[in-house]
């Protein structure tokens, strides 16, 4: 099977099928997410309130990076971290401070 590009899609096909067993050869015109996806700015997070409309497919999509952090140890997640801003939901911030009153 060859596979055409080695950007995420292309990646992620060429993974699946080779843990199927079959022979992949990626074909990529410079390196691994030379276009699209290396230029692309997005990321992984699940920090967004439970009840949106995308909350359970975030969840999905970060344990699946997790599992494929396990599977493939050379892999290179940037697990940073976030910043969020506006206001938070009433559970986690009940008086709706942003800093503690001074003393």
């Amino acid at each position: 099977m060859v596979i055409v590009g080695a950007g995420i899609v292309g990646a992620s096909v060429a993974y699946h099928l080779a843990r199927q067993g079959q022979h992949v050869v990626v074909v990529e015109q410079a390196h691994p997410a030379a276009g699209a996806t290396g230029s692309s700015f997005g990321w992984i997070s699940e920090g967004v309130p439970e009840g949106a409309p995308d909350a359970f497919l975030r969840r999905e999509i970060v344990a699946d990076w997790m599992r494929l952090a396990q599977e493939i140890p050379d892999l290179w997640v940037n697990w940073s971290g976030a910043l969020s801003y506006g206001q938070a939901p009433a559970t986690q911030n009940p008086d709706n401070r942003v800093c503690p009153p001074p003393r």
